[in-house]
């Protein structure tokens, strides 16, 4: 699996092209293993939907956060930005809460092995860290 955030520095700069090229360049890999990605600064333009219209994570219903698990591990997708662009709405940091607190304590449920015969054993989160 590749995981990867805060890529491809403007996905819509030149209307999209530099997206458009950036997906046929990854093309190779991301059609033979699982990529992952989670939304940075870069793709914050016009409220992320040039992100939003090129990924598509698991039932993340183009929220740009999501959960999975792989074997033992439960995988947390964060999206940090959400912080640093208020003007796109309050509401989606709210939404954004509620679901990493929510998908935490069902994680930990299962985790602790009563909600399910195979138990999760780790837990790790990602997300695009900003340096300032």
């Amino acid at each position: 699996m590749y995981i990867e955030c805060d890529f491809a520095y403007d996905l819509s700069k030149d209307q999209g092209r530099v997206g458009d090229t950036f997906m046929e360049q990854i093309e190779p890999l991301a059609a033979t293993l699982p990529y992952m990605t989670c939304n940075g600064n870069h793709e914050n333009y016009y409220n992320f939907s040039n992100y939003k219209a090129r990924f598509n994570m698991p039932n993340d219903n183009k929220k740009m956060y999501y959960s999975f698990n792989v074997g033992p591990i439960h995988f947390v997708s964060m999206s940090t930005e959400f912080m640093y662009f208020p003007n796109y709405g309050f509401q989606q940091i709210f939404d954004h809460y509620e679901f990493v607190k929510n998908d935490l304590i069902v994680s930990e449920l299962v985790r602790g092995g009563t909600r399910s015969r195979s138990r999760l054993t780790r837990i790790l989160i990602f997300f695009c860290n900003r340096k300032n």
